[in-house]
């Protein structure tokens, strides 16, 4: 979710995190994925940093089923007009060829 506005090229994998608009993301899956997609560290705090500063996201405490807290990122309404203003850079469809079988009828026309 957060790693397109961390970089230029997000890939897809990357984007998906999200489902609906006020989704929170554990910010330990968030670190994990960017460094996997080759960051360090200090590159994710610093984007962080970054999108906190820019009003792209906050933090929130959340809790699982055990009652255990962890922190969340919550992409805040700049990160979303940020992203509905860059939507060419992000892959909202999965082309046909990687698709599970679709045929023409079968494409939503939005």
């Amino acid at each position: 979710m957060f790693y397109p506005l961390l970089t230029s090229h997000p890939p897809a994998d990357k984007c998906g995190s999200v489902t609906m608009p006020d989704d929170l993301i554990s910010v330990y899956s968030v670190k994990q994925d960017v460094e996997k997609a080759g960051f360090t560290p200090l590159g994710f705090a610093l984007g962080l940093k970054r999108l906190r500063e820019k009003r792209f996201i906050s933090t929130r405490e959340a809790t699982d089923c055990n009652g255990n807290t962890f922190t969340c990122l919550f992409l805040q309404q700049e990160g979303w007009e940020w992203i509905e203003q860059h939507e060419s850079m992000f892959l909202i469809r999965i082309p046909n060829n990687q698709s599970s079988g679709s045929t023409e009828d079968d494409k939503i026309p939005f």
